[in-house]
């Protein structure tokens, strides 16, 4: 199949269904959306490109990036991120036609898209490129702790994904859907494409994304919401005091990262009771889901695995471990990428005889919950003991006033890794109290640096980006080191910095 192809049957048969409400507040049918498609992909089939090729798509407008990635699905040419490198890339579609580096041609969307697109301009249909083994898109991994690594994802794939979402977490009848999370993900691109193809009406976000949630839900009788556990948190601060469950809203579906307890007790007061927790990956699509309810009261928990999916635990040298024993997460799916694209050493290491590494560490009961422990790749190298930032990001969390915490390991100058903490506050901070507290649960494990942010830095998922953080700790610790230079130079008048 082709991806684009329930939006055009949806377009014959029901040509004035809405599909899409923009951010200005525009109502997109499916027959607008469908002619939009075409008028894209014979433009693109004009300017040279042909089944097989790959478009970067340096697009933050969230209509007309899903627009081109759906026109160039049509015509058999895969969609990717600018962030995937210029000798993958045939031509890169910009907002302002400017390159983005690596000398790969770039064409400003204003070239190609046809304003307006009245309903008296003739559009040819494009034929549908009928290769379900054909690239889509390339999308990228989480990217949490270093350069993303691209994953290439073919119509008949995805397909099978939707398909498997749907199963496990059902739309509502006549879904209404907003998805906060971005499209460029593959986390969001599926939940776009699930509601399309069954025919529902997609509701865009403005910005800021969190403040805009609440309005449109009630505006447009949005009956499902696809968000990450930061994203629900923040929608809920902007509620005013007492604010009720919407009617509409009847679904909830979250993932990216576990929702804290205190958070799901306000979604459900404030929002809505039924809220499902996903767990997956961007390279073997969804592992396990469930209820929140069902998962109250097992720390970790982020869902039963689905029956399509074998999973194991393993050592760090990928050797089996016995059942329920807690180890790094491996999965086989039929779901699952074969391995990363362009990417040999990376998928020599996260790809084995159909099984692929999750790089999270976690258990898995004999009643198929999974239970996470955190990331390998996120586990903090403190002089020979490994810990996880979830034991520190918890008791800084626990002090007043902090709103967001994360924990992670940066060397120093000498290259010994010191334990670092960043910290979102919402108002003052005893910090001295602070590090009292981390000192007498953490011991040793106490993070020896705590510099405050004013956010976190996260993808579109909701998940920390802690290669940034320990970017910032290393810039800072340079930082210090001038002053301190400059402070003991002759005449300078400077002390040492503590």
């Amino acid at each position: 199949m082709n991806i684009s192809d329930p939006i055009r049957l949806h377009a014959r048969q029901r040509p004035d269904a809405p599909a899409v409400i923009r951010t200005d507040g525009t109502t997109v049918t499916y027959r607008g959306l469908d002619r939009r498609i075409d008028a894209l992909a014979g433009r693109l089939l004009d300017s040279g490109l042909r089944p097989g090729d790959t478009v970067a798509l340096a697009i933050s407008r969230p209509y007309p990036f899903v627009a081109l990635a759906f026109a160039l699905a049509r015509v058999g040419v895969a969609s990717a991120p600018p962030t995937l490198p210029a000798e993958h890339t045939d031509l890169c579609v910009t907002e302002a036609g400017t390159p983005t580096g690596g000398g790969t041609k770039a064409i400003p969307l204003a070239e190609i898209w046809t304003k307006g697109l009245s309903s008296a301009v003739a559009v040819p249909p494009v034929a549908s490129h009928d290769d379900g083994t054909a690239v889509f898109h390339i999308f990228p991994s989480s990217g949490t702790t270093g350069n993303p690594k691209h994953v290439a994802i073919t119509h008949d794939m995805v397909a099978r994904r939707v398909l498997s979402r749907g199963l496990m977490a059902p739309l509502p009848d006549n879904p209404v859907q907003i998805c906060t999370i971005g499209f460029g993900s593959h986390f969001g691109f599926k939940s776009l494409l699930r509601v399309l193809w069954a025919g529902g009406l997609v509701v865009l976000p403005g910005k800021p994304i969190a403040k805009s949630v609440p309005a449109l839900i009630r505006r447009h009788r949005v009956n499902y919401l696809v968000t990450s556990a930061f994203t629900l948190e923040r929608i809920i601060a902007s509620l005013p005091p007492g604010a009720a469950p919407f009617p509409s809203l009847v679904g909830i579906e979250f993932g990216g990262s576990l929702m804290p307890r205190q958070v799901y007790d306000l979604a459900r007061q404030r929002l809505c009771a039924s809220i499902v927790s996903l767990y997956g990956t961007t390279e073997s699509g969804a592992i396990a889901s469930a209820p929140m309810a069902e998962l109250i009261g097992h720390p970790g928990a982020v869902g039963r695995v689905h029956r399509s999916v074998e999973i194991r635990t393993a050592d760090a040298d990928g050797n089996p471990l016995p059942p329920a024993t807690e180890g790094i997460l491996w999965v086989r799916t039929d779901t699952c990428v074969p391995c990363y694209f362009g990417d040999t050493n990376a998928s020599a290491s996260a790809f084995r005889d159909g099984w692929f590494c999750t790089g999270d560490t976690g258990t898995v009961s004999s009643a198929g919950l999974l239970t996470l422990a955190g990331r390998t790749s996120e586990l903090i190298n403190n002089g020979g003991d490994k810990v996880s930032p979830r034991v520190i990001e918890d008791v800084l969390s626990s002090q007043p006033g902090i709103r967001e915490a994360a924990a992670f390991g940066a060397p120093d100058a000498t290259g010994v890794v010191r334990v670092w903490a960043a910290i979102v506050t919402d108002g003052p901070v005893d910090m001295p109290a602070l590090r009292a507290l981390c000192n007498r649960r953490l011991k040793r494990n106490a993070p020896r640096f705590i510099m405050k942010m004013k956010a976190l830095p996260r993808n579109e998922a909701g998940k920390i980006l802690r290669d940034r953080l320990i970017g910032k700790a290393i810039e800072g610790m340079a930082a210090g080191s001038r002053r301190r230079a400059a402070g003991n130079a002759p005449g300078s008048g400077g002390r040492d910095a503590p």
